[in-house]
């Protein structure tokens, strides 16, 4: 609303109404938000597997039983705990898991990505060089944006899978991995 041909400072007569003018009228904004869904993950039995339907040893691609009537998905999810590793169970002997694959559904995220920028000319030719000043910031509200829950056994001998971090926590829980605010500012001439 300020600059030429605006509501304010539509006509700058003196000189530190121009300048003012400049400084403060034509700026453009842009933005963009994102928001998606949580992932599915298929959960997967992390202890000995002593069915008698592969080697007693550990194993990292059999499927556990889903005990029935149990909701593997948590109602109240937040990044400390997204699934109840109790609702699984080692299968009985001579068969493998009925647990299905994806039953797991991560938790879901936004980001809202933010800019400002403005010309400033060299002369009333706007097919003259020109100086942009922009400032852009990427999740500019610092919202978090967690991640899939860690590969490997959770209080239980139920793993999920999904990207391994080193900071995640146990039982079901998710790691922060990354998105975090960043703000950068961008000084350029054009022609």
């Amino acid at each position: 609303p300020v600059g030429y041909g605006r509501p304010l400072l539509s006509h700058a007569d003196s000189l530190g109404k121009k300048v003012l003018s400049q400084v403060v009228g034509g700026w453009t904004m842009s933005g963009a938000y994102l928001a998606k869904t949580g992932n599915y993950y298929t959960p997967l039995w992390g202890g000995a597997f002593t069915s008698g339907s592969g080697p007693n040893t550990s194993q990292s691609g059999l499927r556990p039983d889903l005990i029935g009537g149990c909701n593997p998905n948590l109602d109240n999810r937040d990044h400390f705990k997204i699934f109840d590793y109790t609702c699984f169970a080692q299968p009985a002997n001579g068969r493998y898991g009925n647990a299905g694959k994806g039953i797991i559904q991560s938790l879901g995220t936004w980001t809202y990505d933010a800019g400002l920028y403005k010309y400033f000319y060299f002369s009333g030719d706007e097919r003259m060089p020109r100086f942009r000043l922009a400032a852009n910031a990427m999740n500019a509200f610092n919202h978090a944006g967690w991640g899939p829950t860690a590969n490997y056994n959770v209080n239980g001998p139920v793993g999920v899978v999904g990207r391994s971090d080193s900071n995640a926590n146990l039982n079901g829980s998710t790691a922060n991995l990354g998105g975090w605010r960043m703000i950068y500012v961008e000084m350029r001439i054009e022609w």
